[in-house]
């Protein structure tokens, strides 16, 4: 006679989801399931009904978070330096952008300079002349 192996269930919460608010109190939520696992299997664990876990068990799938306020100095200097931090690397971005630009016009504009001071001698013009 071969036993049956036994079932054992369990709760398993993932990981806290990022808080909603930065300050004055805010919520986050991770999620929470019921997972069974059998003894002597190469299957690890697999989803199943709540009802199977215990209740008393499970753990939070909410909390509070950020309790601190939002007119305290100490927050406030960090958000602004987040905040500025984010600002360098967009100001660094648009000069390096404006920088290309400016000379992309300059090699078009001394490219234009070029071919209306050079003599007309150039390679469009030798090639319609074999045609004539």
């Amino acid at each position: 006679m071969q036993l049956k192996p036994q079932e054992v269930f369990k709760w398993i919460a993932g990981p806290w989801m990022k808080c909603s608010s930065p300050c004055d109190g805010g919520v986050r939520y991770r999620d929470v399931g019921c997972f069974g696992s059998i003894e002597d299997t190469s299957i690890e664990h697999y989803p199943v009904d709540d009802s199977r876990c215990s209740p008393h068990d499970m753990p939070s799938r909410q909390e509070p978070c950020n309790l601190w306020s939002c007119s305290d100095l100490g927050n406030n200097e960090v958000e602004t330096e987040k905040r500025s931090g984010k600002s360098v690397w967009l100001i660094t971005l648009l000069l390096l952008l404006g920088l290309v630009a400016i000379g992309g016009l300059g090699f078009a504009g001394y490219t234009f300079y070029q071919r209306r001071t050079s003599s007309n001698h150039g390679f469009v013009y030798i090639m319609l002349e074999g045609y004539s």
